[in-house]
């Protein structure tokens, strides 16, 4: 009698779903994804150089809305010849001199001159002469020159302390209106230092009119 071999289902799956289970694909990044991640890549690089060149080629932010003003710049009459700067039309300004700082100093010769006018600016008596010497000293450290004199008509009797700028006229004067406002202020100033001296009554005498 001859014996029939039966294999059982179940091994011969079994020993098949082992010998798939045994080939299995390799991990990793398929052919497929990896042309995909590439493409994708050149695709963002060509977007940026577009966005590039389309800014470097935009016109210039506008920072302000004024008007242009070339004449801010302009610094000659371009009419004129080249390098030569427009002159502005000149203005007279009235410069006032500057106070005289130095001590004045009076010649031991120095002389009067007749006929013209001086400015006595203060008279003591004869007991006071320290007093019109600290007068006479003001004017002398203010830069004006003075003397002291005695027997000046009108003050016979007396010191007068006179200045030595002699002047033809007194009336409409600029020079001489001048002079008596800076006597004024070494008055102010005079005064101050010492309380014993009287203020400045500065008057024009004519020199050598008895």
């Amino acid at each position: 009698q001859r014996k029939t071999l039966v294999v059982a289902p179940a091994l011969a799956g079994g020993d098949a779903t082992r010998h798939r289970s045994t080939h299995r694909q390799p991990s990793g990044v398929s052919a497929l994804g990896f042309a995909t991640a590439i493409a994708g890549a050149i695709a963002l690089g060509g977007a940026a150089l577009v966005i590039y060149q389309q800014v470097a080629a935009a016109p210039a932010t506008e920072v302000s809305g004024s008007a242009p003003m070339p004449e801010v710049l302009d610094v000659g009459d371009r009419s004129g010849p080249p390098g030569v700067a427009r002159q502005l039309p000149e203005q007279q300004t009235r410069v006032q001199p500057p106070a005289q700082t130095g001590r004045a100093t009076v010649p031991a010769d120095f002389k009067r001159i007749n006929g013209l006018n001086y400015v006595l600016s203060q008279s003591y008596h004869s007991r006071e002469e320290a007093l019109a010497q600290a007068a006479c000293d003001a004017w002398l450290a203010a830069g004006l020159g003075a003397t002291i004199e005695r027997g000046v008509p009108g003050w016979d009797k007396r010191l007068s302390v006179v200045g030595i700028e002699g002047f033809e006229r007194t009336g409409n004067n600029a020079e001489y209106d001048a002079y008596r406002r800076r006597l004024m202020e070494v008055s102010r100033g005079a005064t101050a230092a010492n309380r014993r001296l009287r203020g400045f009554d500065p008057q024009p005498i004519q020199w050598g009119r008895g």
